[in-house]
């Protein structure tokens, strides 16, 4: 048996519908450490950025990869992709201050946790960001003159 590169073996699995229902699961362990401040930041931190490689999986095998993502999977990128970006601000704050966390012990970052809910945020806007009928105008007129701006979306 050949070996495969490195960068393969996330496809290895492949995710189907009801993965998002394990997701949930871990969303909801890691919603309940939250409410009742089970663990300490950094464990919290360690389960965040668990679950969001997994949720980075699933969405790019069940929304990037495919040609039309079906409505169940697009509602389901969407609420865990705007839990994940809260839960994650929520721990960049808690985070930001506290001088015990010993990120080195567990191969994170406060750079890392903040480029990470930032970057999530960029996804969100990709998939689900709304341009007003205004801004596509002006970016029409910049991009192919001003007669096209005044042709209908389509």
């Amino acid at each position: 048996m050949s070996e495969r590169p490195e960068s393969q073996v996330e496809f290895d699995y492949r995710c189907d519908e009801t993965d998002w229902a394990h997701l949930r699961l871990l969303i909801t362990e890691l919603k309940e450490d939250f409410e009742q401040r089970r663990s300490a930041v950094l464990r919290r931190v360690i389960l965040w950025e668990t679950t969001t490689r997994i949720f980075q999986k699933m969405e790019i095998q069940r929304i990037v990869l495919k040609e039309t993502p079906s409505v169940r999977d697009r509602d389901n990128h969407r609420s865990l992709l705007a839990y994940l970006i809260g839960s994650g601000a929520m721990l960049v704050l808690e985070s930001k201050n506290l001088a015990d966390v010993d990120w080195r012990s567990c191969g994170a970052s406060f750079s890392n946790l903040s480029a990470a809910v930032d970057e999530l945020r960029f996804r969100e806007a990709e998939y689900y960001g709304d341009m007003t009928e205004g801004r596509r105008k002006e970016i029409l007129a910049d991009v192919f003159g001003p007669e096209q701006a005044s042709r209908p979306n389509t």
